[in-house]
């Protein structure tokens, strides 16, 4: 199987292989260290190698953050809220069930009173709670 290599990472290798050939150079003597262009060679190598130590640095700081955030076991006031919401939409529900078994006593309570049928907007399992009978 034949593995092709990424040109960011043969571009990469490559410039630090001749930045550790230059540095290898310069301390041999073989290269003037004096010069404008080995100041300009050193500033710039500088700059990039912390920019590189910066984000390599930013991306570990931020990978330790992130799991010490998620590994904590707690959960967040948000999550806190959403269960007691959906506590409170449990209870809304059982309510409305409660409402609508004691709508549809008080229909059949009238419809033998009146000796006839009655049918109401609340219990056709449309989900609306309420609604006045109707008779027929």
């Amino acid at each position: 199987m034949k593995v092709k290599i990424p040109l960011s990472f043969t571009v990469l290798v490559g410039v630090i292989l001749v930045w550790a050939i230059y540095t290898a150079l310069a301390w041999s003597g073989v290269v003037d260290v004096n010069s404008d262009a080995a100041l300009l060679a050193a500033f710039i190598t500088g700059w990039v190698g912390v920019l590189v130590f910066a984000i390599l640095g930013a991306f570990l700081l931020g990978m330790y953050a992130s799991h010490r955030i998620l590994s904590l076991g707690d959960i967040t006031p948000f999550e806190e809220e959403m269960l007691r919401m959906k506590e409170d939409v449990a209870a809304i529900r059982h309510e409305v069930r409660l409402v609508r078994r004691n709508l549809k006593g008080l229909e059949s309570e009238l419809g033998e009173e009146a000796g006839g049928t009655v049918e109401g907007a609340a219990g056709k399992g449309d989900g609306q709670a309420g609604g006045t009978p109707e008779r027929k």
